[in-house]
């Protein structure tokens, strides 16, 4: 990947948490808990959770302190990695933007607004989107680097 689509992807990760920051706020208050907005495939809906992913009830402090542990980590590999693996960098920068994103929310809510739910049962946000993508691209990078992308 080159520095410039690595800057425009990372750029674009921080812009769609901001994005998703937006999305919380409007669907905090214009939606109350239970109210959809759209159907099949998916809701545009509130439901807060105050756990982590699939509603996994963890103290607050403890996901919080978590949370800022492996931003630190990422932004210190992103770092480390920006001049020679911009891939890495910047996939890095994608799970740092979703994280922020949940992490922000949790601070200023309380909890974590996801507002996406699909089939009535699993409930995201575009950060939770962006954790996973990275992730899912890092996995690959790996693989890849390491010959095992058959």
């Amino acid at each position: 990947m080159t520095r410039k689509k690595a800057n425009i992807l990372a750029f674009s990760a921080v812009m769609l948490a901001i994005l998703d920051g937006f999305f919380k706020y409007l669907v905090i208050k214009r939606l109350s808990i239970d109210e959809g907005r759209l159907r099949f495939p998916f809701d545009i809906s509130l439901h807060k959770n105050p756990g982590i992913a699939f509603d996994i009830p963890i103290p607050m402090g403890i996901i919080i302190i978590a949370t800022i542990v492996i931003s630190l980590a990422l932004i210190s590999f992103a770092i480390k990695y920006w001049q020679s693996k911009p891939d890495i960098s910047t996939y890095l920068i994608i799970i740092l933007s979703g994280a922020l994103g949940n992490m922000f929310d949790r601070i200023i809510n309380g909890f974590t607004t996801d507002y996406l739910i699909f089939f009535q049962t699993s409930a995201i946000n575009i950060s939770d989107i962006l954790i996973v993508t990275g992730a899912l691209l890092v996995f690959w990078y790996n693989t890849k680097r390491d010959g095992n992308s058959n």
